[in-house]
């Protein structure tokens, strides 16, 4: 039996505040579509229901392939990365490449010391709840993740959350 030593707690979201954004999700097909509506909701949870500051969201598919994370912020004056997982009638989960691509990411901050906490946002619209797992909740995976995963370079997409974090002053650096 394995613990993971961090409680997973499920919480509420109005989801009558969102009935139109989520009618358009579960009708419409286009994935990026579909992304951006969740992550309209995704942003709301992050900042009024878990209090995390400065969301912004990270780089684009277009910009950058592989990146492991959907948002950068703070929480508690540390810098946070957070990717999003939402699903219409379960809890949805990252890939091992993007877990492995998520440690990856945290380990080359860690060498230009910027201390980044990962979360993992889960959105189960039908149910209007929502399930953040922090560090503790992720490590267990980060644990398994092969550690051969992740071979395309992660420093492109380090350099520009580095430039982001300069110029909108998320920390001090």
């Amino acid at each position: 039996m394995v613990s993971l030593q961090s409680k997973i707690i499920f919480s509420p979201f109005d989801k009558n505040k969102y009935a139109n954004i989520i009618e358009k999700i579960v009708h419409t097909k286009n994935k990026t579509e579909k992304e951006k509506s969740y992550k309209i909701i995704a942003k709301d949870i992050l900042t009024e229901y878990e209090h995390f500051d400065k969301v912004i969201e990270g780089p684009s598919i277009h910009e950058f392939q592989g990146v492991p994370f959907d948002f950068i912020g703070c929480k508690e004056g540390k810098f946070v990365i957070i990717e999003l997982k939402g699903a219409i009638n379960s809890f949805s989960f990252p890939k091992d490449i993007q877990l492995a691509r998520m440690r990856d990411f945290i380990n080359e901050m860690t060498k230009r010391n910027i201390d980044t906490l990962p979360y993992l946002l889960q959105i189960n619209l039908r149910q209007g709840i929502y399930r953040l797992l922090d560090e503790k909740g992720l490590s267990f995976f980060f644990k398994k993740t092969d550690k051969t995963l992740g071979t395309r370079p992660i420093e492109p997409i380090v350099d520009k959350i580095v430039d982001e974090i300069k110029s909108r002053s998320l920390i001090t650096v």
